[in-house]
């Protein structure tokens, strides 16, 4: 392993820092459970940086094809109401998780392979596809968070395969319209810079189709919202307006909130039980654990938490951009995107600043399947930057 040690050790670092914070928000028990969790991810990460990356690449197809069966499965044997987790008995784990790692496999292979892409339904169409499957079986369980991450990393491996912003842009316009049209107003603002984007270096007859598009979306907007189920919609409803029912849907994110600000400079001291301890804030050691981080470590700990997470992304990036070959940096910058997305959901879900969502803190939040996953990820990279 001659490159990639900064990766490996600013990922333990941010390791260290979850165990301890688990350890301040649940006690021994969820500590020690974490601990194994990280052993078992510290073993599938050196075991991935020995495989061959022909053969992860050659069997990429194989992996997503099994993901898929996953995720299908977990919807017709999950126990819980959200089918998000299957049981095996000793172990519980989320089909999601290993669909993202999958997904970038398979995806950076086909594009890698292919040998034009251009913005056109011929060269988009596959891709499309392979990135709407996972996105619908997770959004069906329901996981919304987890499901946008497809296309989110989708984004990404088109821009680094050559694709502009704008033509990102408008491919996705229809998702955008839709999203805006949750407010008249704000869909008014969108539509003008669509007009300007659709027209712009292109012909009358696509600007047009891409408007038509976009209006059919924005429509659909009313329909949509009537078939969401009904947590969703105060999780919306909670994020516009969070005192509108401070003590019922909102609590959450207000009282996550609260603690944030309760840390202040320094951080309160360890002798003072937390919120989280005192059950003010739900799930403090996974979805919110970075309220109890704030709370316990400030404004000072805050800083060095997003400093840790700047350098570990900044660190990925930098690979990518060496002489590489094209499956390669593809994977990297799709494995990059996945903890991108979820350390600024999670962040800004915490903050207040997006809807509350299930998704984890990579690194710090309490689970298996996450830690493990993410331990994967980062021995995938280390494997394919020493390529």
């Amino acid at each position: 392993m001659k490159k990639g040690k900064s990766v490996l050790i600013i990922s333990f670092f941010l390791i260290f820092i979850g165990l301890f914070t688990i350890y301040l928000t649940s006690g021994k028990n969820y500590l020690l459970r974490q601990s194994i969790f990280f052993l078992l991810g510290l073993a599938s990460l050196f075991l991935i940086i020995r495989i061959s990356t022909k053969i992860i690449f050659d069997l990429s197809l194989y992996w997503y094809l099994l993901s898929i069966i996953l995720l299908i499965l977990v919807l017709f044997f999950s126990k819980n109401n959200a089918k998000r987790w299957l049981d095996l008995g000793f172990f519980t784990f989320q089909p999601s998780e290993i669909a993202k790692i999958t997904y970038v496999l398979f995806l950076s292979y086909f594009l890698a392979n292919r040998k034009k892409m251009d913005f056109n339904f011929y060269s988009l169409f596959l891709p499309i596809i392979i990135t709407l499957i996972p996105t619908f079986l997770v959004l069906i369980e329901p996981d919304l968070g987890s499901a946008f991450i497809f296309p989110f990393i989708f984004a990404i491996l088109l821009y680094f395969r050559g694709f502009s912003f704008s033509q990102i842009f408008i491919l996705y316009s229809p998702l955008f319209s839709f999203i805006f049209g949750f407010s008249l107003i704000t869909w008014i603002f969108y539509f003008a810079l669509l007009v300007f984007i659709a027209f712009r270096k292109n012909t009358i007859f696509f600007g047009f189709g891409v408007l038509a598009i976009n209006s059919f979306f924005g429509l659909l907007n009313p329909l949509i919202w009537q078939n969401l189920k009904e947590y969703q919609k105060e999780r919306i409803i909670s994020f516009l307006a969070p005192y509108l029912d401070p003590k019922g849907m909102s609590w959450s994110a207000i009282q996550a909130q609260i603690a944030i600000g309760s840390g202040r400079i320094l951080g309160k001291s360890f002798s003072n039980p937390p919120l989280s301890r005192l059950d003010f804030i739900p799930n403090p050691h996974t979805d919110f654990i970075f309220a109890t981080y704030c709370e316990k470590f400030g404004l000072i700990g805050v800083i060095l938490l997003i400093l840790l997470y700047f350098f570990l992304l900044y660190q990925i990036y930098y690979y990518l951009t060496k002489n590489l070959d094209l499956k390669y940096q593809l994977a990297i910058a799709g494995f990059g995107g996945v903890l991108l997305y979820h350390i600024f959901v999670n962040l800004g879900m915490v903050s207040g600043i997006l809807p509350v969502t299930g998704l984890t803190l990579p690194f710090i939040s309490y689970g298996g399947t996450s830690l493990i996953s993410n331990l994967i990820i980062i021995g995938l990279i280390i494997n394919f930057i020493n390529q």
